[in-house]
């Protein structure tokens, strides 16, 4: 609530932040505000579901702030450069995938890793390189594949219902 009692202001002052100077300044600073707030340390984690993650206050508190840098500057940036539509064909294949990718993505993440990474013995950066890739090609794939069994199936359903109405209109 109190947020949007300054919203108009923020937002016409972060527009004329973008077009100068600051903007790519602040990426470069933002890299290392980030590497500073991000810790990445084995040892005293706790269990995957407790958040954060560390045991340790200073861990603690630097995570929360990575987390919410994170935040912030993709917030910033997607209203800058993303805010409208560049290609009606990307744009529907990344906005209505998002959902599918969501609820999907562990699959796929899995299949690349027991069936490609560990039987290859790919080092760690192929393997993150080749997992991203597989994940993302089986995601769109899959996405592309269902949307046009949906679309196939809404037409037939289309016409069965074109078809009941022109036989109670008679």
């Amino acid at each position: 609530m109190l947020d949007q009692i300054y919203m108009e202001y923020a937002m016409k002052y972060q527009a004329e932040l973008a077009k100068t100077l600051l903007a790519p300044l602040s990426v470069g600073l933002w890299y290392c505000l980030f590497s500073f707030t991000s810790p990445m340390n084995h040892s005293d984690t706790g269990f995957l579901f407790y958040y954060p993650l560390y045991f340790k206050f200073t861990y603690q508190c630097s995570f929360v702030i990575g987390t919410w840098q994170w935040v912030y500057v993709l917030v910033w940036v997607m209203k800058e450069t993303a805010n409208e539509k560049f290609n009606e064909v990307a744009y529907d294949l990344i906005v209505g995938s998002s959902m599918w990718a969501y609820i999907s993505h562990y699959i796929f993440i899995v299949i690349s890793a027991n069936y490609f990474v560990r039987p290859l013995g790919l080092s760690y950066p192929a393997a993150i390189i080749s997992n991203m890739i597989i994940t993302w090609v089986g995601i769109f794939s899959s996405y592309v594949i269902l949307n046009k069994i949906h679309s196939k199936y809404s037409e037939i359903r289309d016409k069965k219902k074109a078809l009941k109405v022109q036989v109670k209109a008679k």
